[in-house]
């Protein structure tokens, strides 16, 4: 069956801090680059770093989100940064994520949203994913509480319909990752599924692949190595079928193979 977040609730975890996304990185290096061979003042540069990590889209900016906030940097466990007064976020909330895409499918850019509420010590009680259209219409969905700081992973379509899915990192424990996969049913915002990928611990192995040819589909992979462990490893494979925004399993394959990059991790 499809795993759900709250069946990692309680196992112990590692404590990660996030790092600057590379498709920042790029546009400001590229800034610097540009800077060191024209010599443009110390101001220039500042405002070229400020476009590039607007163009990236981690920022919520733009004429059709004036005042929309930006992404935030923080651990992957603990306390969240408060962030800054904003018409799209309630108040005393933090470790905000923001992309720009067209979720809705309708050709234009929807500003998406996930943030924390947070109690009085800056720890996070809940995750809030919101989307909001151009025209202002806002819909929300609760993503489920595992004791980490969610991030917005991606955004890719992957379910052969208008408009990206939303794909965000709900889980971290050794064994697994958890990525939560969202998707917009023409009226709101809803969780398709869970995904597990990648792991740590000796013996087990997770991923899943989009394929997006009709019908599109999602597999999951999952390795296990057979004891006594002498390199033997079973592997199932469980095909889930998007019908509208819904995952739905369709299939299950077990064979013998060892877990190979191309299937290990999460490849959307």
């Amino acid at each position: 069956m499809m795993r759900q977040i709250w069946r990692i609730r309680g196992t112990a975890a590692h404590r990660t801090t996030t790092s600057i996304p590379s498709d920042i990185m790029g546009p400001v290096r590229l800034a610097e680059m540009r800077w060191r061979t024209m010599r443009v003042p110390a101001l220039a540069l500042t405002l070229l770093i400020a476009l590039a990590a607007t163009a990236s889209g981690h920022t919520g900016g733009g004429s059709a989100f004036p005042g929309a906030p930006a992404s935030q940097h923080f651990p992957q466990f603990g306390r969240c940064p408060v962030a800054p007064a904003s018409r799209y976020l309630p108040s005393h909330s933090g470790c905000v994520s923001v992309r720009q895409a067209d979720v809705e499918g309708r050709g234009q850019q929807d500003l998406v949203v996930l943030y924390a509420h947070l109690n009085a010590t800056r720890n996070a009680t809940s995750f809030a994913l919101e989307l909001v259209s151009p025209q202002g219409t806002t819909t929300k969905a609760t993503v489920p509480d595992s004791g980490m700081n969610a991030t917005i992973a991606r955004l890719r379509n992957v379910n052969s319909r208008p408009g990206a899915e939303i794909f965000v990192h709900e889980g971290h424990v050794t064994t697994e990752e958890l990525m939560g996969v969202y998707s917009f049913d023409g009226h709101s915002l809803r969780r398709a599924g869970g995904l597990a990928y990648g792991g740590e611990d000796a013996g087990i192995r997770f991923g899943f692949t989009c394929h997006t040819a009709s019908p599109a589909t999602i597999v999951e992979h999952e390795f296990q190595e057979q004891t006594p462990f002498k390199g033997v490893w079973k592997r199932t494979d469980t095909t889930y079928r998007w019908v509208g925004a819904s995952l739905h399993r369709v299939a299950a394959k077990v064979s013998t193979a060892k877990p190979t990059p191309a299937e290990v991790g999460a490849h959307c």
